[in-house]
């Protein structure tokens, strides 16, 4: 009788055990879903974060595009007018324009603005230069053209010119017209200075200018002593034509 009542006594007890054991193990189920569904939505609040991070960082970098587009527009419309200028000072100067290292404004001479004091001492400078060259070259330049007899200043300069033999043809040049003798060094002398103004203010340096200068003497020459052949019919211009 005892051991049926210890037996059933134990039985309840097996079964409290187990039915304890259920219950820890549903409870320990739940705690572990519970830990999982926490586990869940912590994942899913950070994807979230994450999410908007992205959603964040990709408007900053729409906003750096933006910026970025704008900044190069500001920068074309600055700097387009420079790049005009430049093209075509390289087109005019036969270069090429490199927007990398600034060759264009570090190498292509715009026209250079010469202030009053520079046009002055410019305008002297040349009018003394013409005058040199013109005083040295002149006799020598109508002798190339009319063979008359005209040399050097310091070897007799037009004393043997064919104008003082009267049964000779006289030089076009040395028999000119007072009014007309202004054509036969003036006017080179002036071309000659207009040149080396004109060359300077292109933005080239002096040496050129001179060099242009100085060619221009000869070839201004070299047009009035044709225009003095055909006018008055004198048979040689550099060569006898008759």
């Amino acid at each position: 009788m005892n051991n049926s009542i210890n037996c059933e006594n134990k039985d309840s007890d097996e079964d409290n055990l187990f039915e304890r054991g259920t219950t820890l193990t549903h409870s320990n189920d739940s705690r572990n879903s519970f830990h999982h569904f926490n586990k869940n939505d912590d994942e899913r609040e950070c994807e979230d974060v994450d999410e908007d991070e992205e959603y964040e960082n990709g408007e900053d970098e729409d906003e750096d595009e933006e910026y970025l587009d704008n900044y190069k527009d500001n920068i074309i419309l600055e700097i387009q007018p420079q790049i005009t200028n430049s093209v075509n000072c390289y087109s005019k100067n036969f270069r090429n324009y490199n927007s990398n290292n600034n060759n264009c404004w570090n190498n292509c001479k715009q026209p250079t603005q010469l202030t009053v004091f520079e046009l002055v001492i410019n305008i002297i400078f040349s009018l003394f230069f013409a005058l040199i060259i013109n005083y040295i070259f002149h006799n020598n330049w109508c002798n190339a053209m009319f063979k008359c007899g005209c040399t050097w200043p310091w070897a007799g300069s037009w004393s043997n010119c064919n104008y003082h033999n009267p049964n000779s043809i006289h030089c076009p040049w040395c028999a000119s017209p007072t009014w007309a003798l202004w054509t036969t060094e003036e006017l080179e002398m002036g071309v000659m200075i207009l040149t080396y103004i004109w060359i300077l203010a292109k933005g080239k340096n002096w040496a050129i200018a001179i060099t242009g200068s100085f060619i221009s003497f000869f070839a201004s020459g070299a047009v009035v002593g044709l225009i003095y052949k055909i006018a008055t019919g004198y048979p040689i211009y550099f060569i006898d034509w008759s």
